[in-house]
């Protein structure tokens, strides 16, 4: 399936649009990612990374490049995502064409991230950070889309049933998996989950004290699910 920019950004907001789902929650940190696009044979491709074992938090996962905001070093959350995204895959922001804004997601692990999607020129050479990133990946949209490479499952927080996402043949899944879910049924309509289960506001992880718990024990308990899935 081809789409192109200009699609792309029509079916996108504005960081600011009244549009736009924004979260602010005094229990979570604000964070910001790009999602980053690629074009490739008149399509796209997404760009990820793998971080490394180093840190203690999202060790060995699959991403976008992003992380905290920094009001030393940042003056939004743009800046957030597009200094992440040089950092760690050595894009600087010229080199990047921001197209829109996806509505804000909280986290289990306390973060509010703020997707910014952007196309990367394609000759760009990208050059990953040792430290934080094991590999980067570019994967066809195309791979997303096809609901035979993309599972999903639940479990079970207080009363509430949170939707695991995930696409086994990457290892994606959990807030990455669910960015591209969202953005594929955003910009083409198309639908992957099937449960029509929704992921908890800020407001009801924070009841639930899911931030507090931890990320190991979080992921866990999702990945025991995952397999299962995977089994069944």
């Amino acid at each position: 399936m081809k789409i192109d920019a200009e699609t792309i950004r029509s079916k996108l907001r504005e960081y600011d649009s009244p549009e736009r789902l924004h979260v602010s929650h005094e229990s979570f940190s604000n964070s910001a990612v790009l999602f980053s696009l690629m074009e490739f044979n008149n399509n796209f491709n997404v760009i990820l990374i793998k971080r490394t074992n180093v840190g203690s938090k999202h060790r060995g996962e699959m991403s976008f490049p992003g992380g905290r905001f920094d009001p030393n070093l940042d003056e939004s959350l743009l800046d957030t995502a597009l200094r992440e995204t040089e950092e760690e895959i050595g894009v600087k922001r010229e080199k990047i064409e921001i197209l829109g804004c996806m509505d804000d997601l909280p986290t289990t692990t306390g973060y509010v991230i703020t997707p910014f999607v952007g196309i990367i020129q394609n000759d760009v050479e990208m050059k990953k950070q040792e430290a934080e990133v094991e590999e980067i990946f570019d994967i066809p949209l195309n791979y997303f889309i096809d609901e035979q490479n993309f599972t999903e499952t639940f479990f079970s927080m207080g009363s509430k049933k949170f939707p695991v996402y995930r696409y086994p043949k990457y290892g994606v899944w959990g807030a990455t998996a669910h960015l591209i879910v969202t953005f594929i049924k955003q910009i083409l309509d198309i639908s992957l989950s099937k449960t029509g289960l929704k992921r908890l506001s800020a407001d009801e992880l924070d009841k639930i004290e899911i931030p507090k718990k931890g990320r190991e024990k979080i992921s866990k308990i999702m990945r025991k699910h995952e397999t299962k899935a995977s089994d069944g």
